[in-house]
Formats: structure tokens, C-alpha cells, sequence
């Protein structure tokens, strides 16, 4: 019998690395309130897949790159509506990532420098973590460590049906991340000179976005993949913008609220209903005229969109990193973080540059570090690093190996890199540390709320209050709860009224949280003029919000006796429901 090859012996035993590392990660959060409730982006894209598992016809013109939800989809049919399935799913399909990059790694740092790297990728904690999420990261990040594998083995056979293998496993990952689309011109450089394969790259990645094109096409409009770049381009380019996160103060924080704002806002500035790629276009718009207007602060900005890139904290903008690892102690646990990587890489880029395969990393590098530079960074969106990471950690390892018996004279270099790679990663600035569990818990708040559970989701909010008394969302959610499951009022009132002073911006949903609190109160007078004072605030975008003020202050009318204005209330709101406008 025929012995297996090492090589494949050693991918096998990465895999199952990788493998036991993400089932005991997913055993240890299947209690977790959240891990059969999604929650932020996750929702969305589970929602959408719902919705084309029953068979819906989903968006005329993709808002969101469609990948995440078709795969959802899909796993709804196999294993019915439980997300909890469907992230275990992509938590093992996220193991395929280990051993695809020692295959990269391979011809750039030998046998021992490719386990490396396949075991720093199978043990980095933000990939397990994220392989779990009903987020796009993690399948792109697959689906980009199978194209540089595919296109280090156009480079060495030279012949142009791998390179159109490798465009189109590009091609699928755009349509869960359109960014690394960046990375396709790139390509087409360094093949100036073999167009025959330039051709069959474009070619493949064009064949494999075709069906999301076509898709739009069909539904109206010209848009490539989706049409949240421009919105989201604007998120990470205003005034205000922090670079590590997607908000604006003319936009509401929640994801599908801020885009049904998004579009009115639009539409109504151009007088005329707009298509999905005009309203992008408006966003892109508004984001270049205050680069130009302001260029010494989006220099600024920029500069601390590469601080945060290269920091070691994992900055979450969905479930946060650090909550969930004080839950599971094999992701508290996991021996590789981002400090680790990025010193190691520090010291191994040299090696990593001086074959060709390395330089193809390198390029990929490039075009993974681009888009959280030019948008905002959070921990997701950095984890398209992970390929230059990990090979050029392995080459690190490498370096260090020999420079063993290297003169005293020759350590000094690697001593100050690694030194300044680590000071870097480790500088506490720009609130990059900033403590971010409380979201979580405020999400589990909500979770249990939306189903039933009050008391567990008061405990919930408590518990995100204290970690954070300054964040008025958690105030409002709280004071609203205990106003409506008959709680202490004395402190519902005093924390809507907190949630009203730390954030003016947001002050007609919370003037509408005072006045329920009133009304339960029995201060019949107070609440009606708080309701009274927060409907004319609501933008025509926030229609629903508007609807439930308008149901409010029709209780507060019935209440007083006042039958025929409650009736008139209830009227205008059914009437807002069916698209017609009140001031």
C-alpha cells in the first residue's frame, strides 16, 4: 500500500486543528441567548435568507452582497429555520481556511514555516470567533485563501484555465464582499505581459458576479454586485467619523433603519424616487464633498483608520469580541491573536517579498488593507489580513530560525522592528480599548425582550447599564421595559431622562419612551405633551417610529375620555402605514 504524501498528511492535521477548535468554540456558546437570535447584520442577512428559503422573491436590486444570504438560504432547506445549525455550518466550513494557507505558504517558507502558518490561522481567535457569525468574513475569507492558492498554480503550469479557476473563486467571494474586487486590477498588472491569462482572470471573476449583475439588471438597475457602497462610504467619510465605526448623526444606528433613511433622504433631496445606484451615488457624493472641503481631516482620519488597522485590539461592530470571550474560555484561551501575528509578520515581510508567491500575498495585501482604510475598520472587516498574516508570520518564523547563530550585529534590526511592530500593536489611543461589552449584553437585552422573556431581559440590560451608564440606548431600552411590564417607574423615568440628556440628537424616540413612562405613571398631562412634542420630530423616513407616537398619544386621548382625537390619532397612523404623509 502506497504511503500518503507528507504534504497532504500535514494539511489533514492542520484541518483537524482547526476543526476541534472551532467545535469546542461552538459547544461553548450554544447556550449563549444570542446564538439561535441574530442580532445587527446578522438579522439582516438571516432575514433575507428566510425569506428566499420560503420561496420570496427577495430584493429587486441587491442592497447587500446576496453570497451570505444564497448560503443561509440554502442551509434553511437542509436543516430548517435554526440559526444556531447554520452557524455551526460555517464555523466547520471556516476550518477549510488552516489548511489553504499552508498550501500558500508553502512554497514561500518550506515544510515547517507552512505548518506554521496553517496553525497560526486554524488558533487565531478572531477566525474562530467570526467562522461562527452569520456574517460574510469568514466564507470570503475561504474563498480568497482558495484564489491564491489557485493563482500560485496558474503562476507555476502558465497556462490560462487556472487563472480563470482563480478568478472566479474571486468572483464568488466579491459577491459576500465586493472590496476584493480591488484586488482583480491589481492582478491584471502583474499580468501586463501574458494576456491570454489577464483575459481568462477577468473573464472567470466576470462569470462568477454575472449572476448577481444579471439580477439587478432584471430588477431595474445597473449595479454590479449591491448598492450599500455608497452609504456605507459616507459612514466611514464625514464630518464626525471616528474610523472605527458605522454611524452618522443623520442616520439612525440600526442597520435597516439607517438604510430606508438613507434612501429618503436621497429621494427627497433629488425631488423624485431614485433608483438603488442613484442613492448610492448621492452617498458617495456627500462623503467626496467633505474630503474636499476638509482634506486636512480626512488625512487625519485616514491616519487613524491605519492606527486601528494595525492595533491589536479587535474592534466589534455586531457581537463583541471580548463579551463572548468571557463566556468561552477556548476562545479566551486560543494562543494566537493579532500582536502575535502582525510582530511575527513584521519580521518576515523581507523573506515574504523576495519570491514570487510571497509578492502575490503581498499584493493581496494591498487590496485587503485598502477597503477599512477608505470605509472605517472593525474586526471583521480586518480579518481579509489574515492570508498576509499568517504566511508572512510563518516566514517570521523562519527569520528568527536563522538568525540563531547570526552575529550580535545582525539581531539588531530584528530587534527594533519586532520592538516597534509590538509598540504599535499594543498603543492604547483614539479609544481603540474602549470597552464595548456592555453592546453585547444590551443585545441579549433586546433578544429576550422580542421574545417574551422580561425579566431575564431586564437582568440583561442591568447588566449593560452597569458596564456603561453613559449609553443612553441602554438607559431608554431599560426605562421603556420596566414602563411597560409595570416596573420601578421612579427609575424609568430617571433613565429615559438620562437618555434624553446624554444624546439630544435621538431625542424624539426617547421624548416617546418619557411619555409611555408618564402615561403608566398616570400623569396623563405630562405624557400627552411629551408625545406631543417628539411626533413632529420624527423624520418622514422614520415612519414606523412615527406610527407607534401616534398609537401612544391616542392612549393617552382614550385615557382621558377624549375618544373622537384618539380615534383621529389611530387614523393617521393606519394611514402612514398604508404610505400616505402627515406633518
Amino acid at each position: 500500500m502506497r504511503k500518503k504524501p507528507i504534504l497532504m498528511t500535514d494539511d489533514v492535521a492542520i484541518l483537524a486543528v482547526a476543526l476541534l477548535a472551532r467545535v469546542v468554540y461552538l459547544v461553548t456558546i450554544r447556550d449563549d441567548p444570542l446564538f439561535g437570535f441574530p442580532q445587527v447584520d446578522a438579522r439582516v442577512f438571516w432575514d433575507h435568507a428566510v425569506q428566499l428559503a420560503r420561496g420570496g422573491g427577495g430584493e429587486a436590486v441587491f442592497y447587500r452582497p446576496p453570497l451570505l444570504s444564497w448560503i443561509l438560504a440554502i442551509a434553511i432547506r437542509l436543516f430548517g429555520e435554526s440559526p444556531g445549525a447554520a452557524r455551526t455550518a460555517l464555523g466547520l466550513f471556516s476550518a477549510l481556511a488552516a489548511p489553504l494557507a499552508a498550501q500558500i505558504a508553502r512554497p514561500v517558507t518550506g515544510r515547517w514555516g507552512a505548518l506554521a502558518a496553517g496553525l497560526f490561522t486554524a488558533l487565531f481567535a478572531p477566525a474562530v470567533f467570526y467562522g461562527a457569525e452569520l456574517l460574510p468574513a469568514s466564507t470570503a475569507l475561504v474563498l480568497d485563501l482558495a484564489a491564491l492558492r489557485a493563482l500560485i498554480a496558474a503562476e507555476e503550469g502558465r497556462k490560462p484555465f487556472p487563472y480563470g479557476v482563480a478568478g472566479s473563486l474571486l468572483g464568488f467571494s466579491a459577491l459576500g464582499r465586493p472590496t476584493i474586487l480591488l484586488f482583480v486590477p491589481l492582478l491584471l498588472i502583474r499580468l501586463r505581459r501574458a494576456p491570454r491569462f489577464a483575459f481568462a482572470l477577468l473573464a472567470g471573476t466576470l462569470v462568477a458576479i454575472a449572476p448577481a449583475t444579471i439580477h439587478n439588471a432584471a430588477g431595474g438597475d445597473r449595479v454590479l454586485i449591491s448598492s450599500n457602497g455608497g452609504l456605507n462610504f459616507y459612514l466611514g467619510n464625514h464630518e464626525g467619523a471616528d474610523g472605527r465605526s458605522a454611524r452618522a448623526i443623520d442616520l439612525p444606528d440600526e442597520p435597516g433603519e439607517a438604510r430606508r433613511a438613507a434612501s429618503a433622504i436621497a429621494s427627497r433631496e433629488a425631488g423624485r424616487a431614485l433608483t438603488p445606484s442613484a442613492i448610492s451615488r448621492y452617498w458617495f457624493r456627500r462623503a467626496f464633498r467633505w474630503i474636499a472641503t476638509d482634506p486636512a481631516g480626512w488625512a487625519a482620519l485616514t491616519a487613524r483608520r491605519l492606527f486601528y488597522l494595525c492595533n491589536s485590539h479587535e474592534i466589534s461592530d455586531n457581537i463583541d469580541f471580548y463579551a463572548i470571550a468571557e463566556r468561552s474560555a477556548p476562545l479566551r484561551y486560543l494562543p494566537f491573536r493579532f500582536a502575535i501575528l502582525f510582530v511575527l509578520a513584521a519580521l518576515g515581510t523581507r523573506r515574504l517579498v523576495t519570491g514570487r508567491a510571497g509578492r502575490l500575498v503581498a499584493l493581496y495585501a494591498l487590496a485587503a488593507a485598502a477597503p477599512p482604510l477608505l470605509f472605517f475598520v472593525v474586526g471583521r472587516f480586518r480579518l481579509a489580513l489574515l492570508p498576509f498574516l499568517a504566511v508572512s508570520a510563518a516566514a517570521g518564523v523562519v527569520e528568527i530560525a536563522s538568525l540563531r547563530r547570526a552575529p550580535r550585529r545582525r539581531l539588531l534590526a530584528p530587534i527594533a522592528v519586532a520592538l516597534a511592530a509590538g509598540a504599535l500593536t499594543g498603543w492604547n489611543s483614539f479609544g481603540v480599548r474602549a470597552d464595548a461589552t456592555w453592546h453585547y449584553h444590551y443585545l441579549v437585552g433586546d433578544a429576550l425582550y422580542r421574545q417574551g422573556k422580561v425579566k431575564e431581559s431586564a437582568a440583561a440590560f442591568e447588566e449593560a447599564f452597569r458596564r456603561n451608564s453613559n449609553s443612553a440606548a441602554t438607559r431608554n431600552a431599560l426605562g421603556f421595559l420596566y414602563a411597560e411590564s409595570g416596573g420601578d417607574l421612579d427609575r424609568a423615568e430617571e433613565l429615559v431622562r438620562g437618555a434624553l440628556a446624554l444624546d439630544p440628537a435621538r431625542r424624539r424616540f426617547y421624548l416617546d419612551s418619557l411619555g409611555r413612562v408618564l402615561f403608566c405613571r398616570g400623569d396623563l398631562a405630562a405624557a400627552a405633551a411629551a408625545f406631543e412634542e417628539a411626533i413632529p420630530l420624527f423624520r418622514e423616513e422614520e415612519s414606523f417610529s412615527k406610527r407607534e407616537a401616534l398609537g401612544h398619544l391616542a392612549d393617552v386621548r382614550a385615557a382621558q375620555g377624549r375618544e373622537e382625537e384618539a380615534a383621529a390619532l389611530r387614523s393617521r397612523a393606519e394611514a402612514i402605514a398604508l404610505g400616505g404623509r402627515f406633518p
